[in-house]
C-alpha cells in the first residue's frame, strides 16, 4: 500500500521543519538555515521550498504568520513539531543501529556530555542511544556546574 505523502518526511522537508523549529522564518531564512546546516550539501530553490511550504500548510504542519510585500513568514504549529520529532527520533535510531553495527565487538563507547538544557525530544533520543552499550554518558564537571548542576542529575537518572 502506498506511503500517504506526508508518512515519511523526506531529507528537505526534514530540514525545512528544523529550521522552522528553531523559531519563525521567511522563505529566504529557511533556505539560507537549510544550507548553513548542512554546509552547502542541501540546498533550496525557489520551486521546491514553496512546494514544500504549500504540502506543510496544507496539512497544518506550519502557517504564515505574516506577509510583507512578497515576503511571507512561517510558524511550525504542534502537529508540525510532532512529525519533526518523530522524524527525529527514527533518525537518531537508525543512527544507534549503525553505529552499534559498525562498532560490533570493539571495545568503542561513543560518550555524550552536557546534557543539561535539552528539549524533551532531544533528551528521548539521548536515552534511546543509551540503549546501546555502543553509547554512554560522561561528565563534565565545569559544564555542569554552570548549567547549576543539571548534568548530574540527569547523569545520575542514568547510571
Amino acid at each position: 500500500m502506498p506511503k500517504k505523502s506526508m508518512e515519511i518526511l523526506t531529507e528537505t522537508m526534514f530540514y525545512v521543519l528544523m529550521a522552522l523549529n528553531t523559531g519563525d522564518k521567511c522563505g529566504t531564512d529557511i533556505a539560507a538555515f537549510v544550507s548553513g546546516r548542512t554546509k552547502g550539501r542541501v540546498t533550496l530553490g525557489p520551486a521546491t521550498l514553496y512546494t514544500i511550504l504549500g504540502k506543510f500548510e496544507k496539512e497544518k504542519y506550519i502557517r504564515e504568520i505574516a506577509v510583507e510585500g512578497r515576503k511571507r513568514t512561517y510558524e511550525i504549529t504542534g502537529k508540525g513539531f510532532e512529525a519533526y520529532r518523530e522524524d527525529y527520533l527514527n533518525k537518531i535510531a537508525r543512527f544507534q543501529d549503525a553505529c552499534a553495527a559498525a562498532i560490533g565487538d570493539a571495545p568503542i563507547t561513543i560518550c555524550v556530555e552536557n546534557t543539561a538544557g535539552w528539549l524533551d525530544f532531544q533528551q528521548a533520543a539521548v536515552e534511546l542511544l543509551l540503549e546501546s552499550s555502543a553509547f554512554g554518558l560522561t561528565f563534565d564537571i565545569g559544564h555542569n556546574y554552570c548549567a547549576g548542576d543539571a548534568d548530574e542529575a540527569w547523569l545520575l537518572r542514568h547510571k
